[in-house]
């Protein structure tokens, strides 16, 4: 049965400017040029505003050049619409800002984090490596390859944070051969079958005897 050919008459620009792509293999929904605009999910377009000196001439410390710089716009600070966070990293140290203020580089916040506090076995103290940042459900989200995991919370109350460690825990689908079938229930716990029973969900307390 014969199709009919349609044209699509429509773009979207949803993906924005694209630099890498040649004009016979250019996306869909993405746009040729732009100069000084703001894209959104939407195909929205915002004029990208300039940059000027902060009225108060606060100044924002920089470390060694060569350490890891990385920035994070962290958007309903504890599940607070009106509350955004500016996270910045300087080598091993992560500080705020609150944007509450277009002078936001004078509402540095109290707290701060120490990477080094958190480094992974093996790693001395952390300085070129840069952080990746995320935010959900109002908590901020930190990894680092030379570090463990962070969950960060902002306590609205007196103004703090606190930090806890993710323990990232791998399950193994294959088990250990333990020479047992599938049904057996062994009088003597081996280590290749303990192993395989915490695998399958068991709780610790339950498979420490036979």
């Amino acid at each position: 049965m014969s199709q009919s050919r349609t044209t699509k008459l429509y773009r979207t620009f949803t993906k924005g400017l694209i630099t890498e792509a040649s004009y016979l293999t250019y996306p869909e929904d993405s746009s040729l040029d732009e100069l000084n605009t703001v894209p959104t999910r939407k195909g929205n377009r915002f004029r990208r505003l300039g940059m000027d000196y902060n009225l108060s001439n606060a100044t924002v410390r920089l470390y060694d050049p060569t350490w890891a710089k990385t920035e994070f716009m962290w958007r309903s600070v504890a599940s607070t619409a009106q509350l955004t966070f500016l996270v910045v990293q300087n080598g091993n140290e992560i500080t705020f800002y609150d944007r509450a203020k277009p002078e936001f580089a004078v509402n540095k916040k109290a707290f701060s984090i120490n990477l080094n506090d958190y480094t992974r076995p093996g790693v001395g103290a952390i300085t070129t490596s840069g952080c990746k940042f995320a935010s959900g459900k109002g908590y901020l989200f930190i990894v680092n390859q030379d570090c463990e995991p962070l969950i960060v919370t902002y306590n609205k109350s007196d103004d703090t944070i606190s930090i806890t460690k993710v323990t990232i825990l791998a399950r193994d689908f294959e088990g250990m051969r333990d020479g047992l079938a599938n049904d057996d229930e062994p009088s003597d716990l081996s280590s290749a079958h303990f192993y395989n029973l915490l695998n399958q969900g068991w709780v610790t307390t339950k498979t420490t005897t036979a």
